[in-house]
């Protein structure tokens, strides 16, 4: 079942720069605190001077590139379409461009800004003139979710499943070098609450936290459980990271453990400790950057594994984005013996080409080995899908037809030594927003999927709206799904129909709830998934 709560996330107080330009404009600098299916919602000071109509814009290389089209507004929020193929993510900040008649207004803004405790700075050609007001800075997030699950067979074993989660931050304690981090995850089926209880390692899951400090402008010391971002391969680390700045160069080392395998909790016979360095540079309009890093990894302190481990990204252009990413193995046992041998474990590749704001062509290559993802709620039938399609070449293309009006297609080939014969998927969608008097997008979808066990064909269609510029968002979906099985005579069919609703109770407060229902010649499967979360 897929998650609903994706994206609804409200972001913490932002910055808010005001700068007088020529030609009687300021920028006006918020932030996207919110997207739903067909528009994104910009959280501002103040939304005086910006119009329905207005053109948002994000920096990028000190150049104003147009994002969104205004649509809805309030006192201190606006939401807009999407007028280019780039994706916007809660926290990116955007800019609008207001026109101002004379100082008195310009002094409103930031009169209207400044009791909402954002960040100001005005600056004239003349003089430049700061005003700030303190932002928090400690900020968490609690959610509260149950899902529950219902069938027709005499059998049923019908369960509920409780979540919570827990997520707490604070950067530069009181304006300190410190900061720290932290995500918890409890979770249990409600018939066996006794036996979480007892054994919370069962339940309870640490996957973030620690405590930084930055040191000297240059360099940061992290102790505890956490990700790195340049390391971001290995998962999570439980120990000490260090990084530093040499000019250019970032270099980093790694020492601790990983998670233990069952309960992802301490285990220190796991241990493990590494080094990286990365480069970024500018040649141009281009950009690149490139990591490289070496690992050792054991198992009750013998090695486990030894692998280098590398990534470049660059940005050609404005319409060619590269990335790669690989592993290479120089270590392994063989008939009892060590060997220090090269072997590529696991590459991927991806290349987007976007000539025109209403084109865009990618493709991958993945050879990816044992992805692992938590928290992940998947139906008999995405999971089919995603493992059939997870390696391998894929091609994928949009093109904006109209304004409204966009076509996504894509080809997946797999072929592995093991496959009695290779895979391939093909699929399609096509969506409409804004659809006249009633609103909202609509989209319809085909997949053909073909592999060495089964055949398979996935129809889907989709109606999303949102209602008081974003507070009340619904949705409904139907998918047909029909697999014919290949080694024996079997077809599986499935009618699949789900609805979503969620609302923004308050600016922090978030509710949704999901029905899905599962229909098969003689088999009824009910899903429920309700949700409840909050920032502070």
């Amino acid at each position: 079942m897929k998650k609903i709560l994706s994206g609804i996330l409200l972001i913490a107080l932002l910055p808010i720069v005001i700068t007088a330009q020529q030609q009687n404009k300021i920028e006006i600098v918020g932030g996207v605190s919110y997207k739903s299916s067909q528009n994104v919602y910009v959280k501002f000071s103040s939304t005086k001077g910006i119009g329905k109509g207005d053109t948002l814009f994000q920096k990028k290389s000190n150049k104003l590139i147009p994002v969104l089209i205004v649509k809805f507004l309030s006192s201190t929020s606006c939401a807009g379409e999407l007028i280019n193929g780039d994706d916007l993510k809660v926290g990116d900040k955007i800019i609008a461009l207001v026109e101002f008649e004379n100082k008195k207004m310009v002094e409103e803004v930031l009169d209207e800004a400044e009791t909402n405790s954002y960040l100001i700075k005005e600056q004239t050609n003349e003089t430049a003139v700061t005003k700030a007001a303190s932002v928090p800075w400690f900020s968490g997030k609690l959610s509260v979710s149950s899902y529950s699950q219902v069938s027709n067979l005499k059998n049923d074993n019908s369960n509920q499943r409780w979540r919570y989660r827990l997520a707490m931050n604070g950067d530069n304690i009181e304006n300190s070098k410190l900061s720290f981090s932290s995500y918890f995850v409890f979770s249990y089926r409600a018939d066996e609450w006794s036996e979480a209880a007892k054994d919370l390692s069962r339940s309870l899951k640490v996957y973030n936290l620690g405590v930084k400090y930055d040191y000297a402008n240059t360099g940061s010391v992290w102790l505890g459980r956490g990700i790195n971002r340049n390391a971001s391969n290995i998962g999570a680390i439980d120990g000490l990271q260090v990084e530093q700045k040499f000019g250019s160069y970032l270099t980093g080392a790694i020492l601790g453990s990983r998670p233990d395998f069952g309960t992802y909790g301490l285990n220190l016979k796991l241990a493990q400790f590494g080094v990286f360095v990365s480069r970024e540079d500018t040649v141009g309009s281009v950009n690149f950057n490139n990591s490289l890093a070496f690992f050792e990894q054991t198992n009750d302190f013998k090695t486990d594994r030894r692998f280098i481990y590398f990534q470049h990204r660059n940005k050609l252009s404005k319409a060619i984005r590269v990335f790669l990413s690989s592993e290479i193995d120089v270590f392994k046992i063989k008939n009892g013996s060590k060997k220090n041998e090269l072997t590529l474990t696991n590459l991927y590749l991806s290349l987007r080409y976007s000539p025109l704001r209403w084109l865009s062509f990618s493709t991958s290559y993945d050879a990816r080995k044992n992805v692992i993802y938590f928290e992940t709620f998947k139906s008999y039938t995405d999971s089919l899908l995603d493992v059939s399609t997870r390696q391998g070449v894929k091609l994928r293309t949009r093109i904006k037809i109209f304004d409204r009006l966009n076509l996504n297609a894509g080809f997946g080939y797999r072929q592995r030594s093991d496959d009695i014969k290779p895979s391939r998927n093909m699929n399609g969608a096509l969506s409409y927003s804004g659809i006249p008097l009633i609103q909202g997008t609509a989209n319809v979808s085909y997949t053909y999927l073909t592999t060495s066990y089964v055949r398979g064909k996935i129809f889907g269609a989709r109606y999303a709206n949102d209602f008081f510029e974003g507070l009340l968002n619904t949705s409904v979906r139907y998918r047909n799904v029909e697999y014919e099985m290949q080694s024996y005579d079997y077809k599986y069919i499935q009618n699949i129909i789900s609805f979503d609703l969620s609302l923004r109770a308050f600016d922090n407060l978030y509710l949704s709830t999901t029905y899905e229902g599962t229909f098969q010649s003689t088999t009824t499967y009910t899903s429920f998934y309700i949700n409840a979360s909050t920032r502070f």
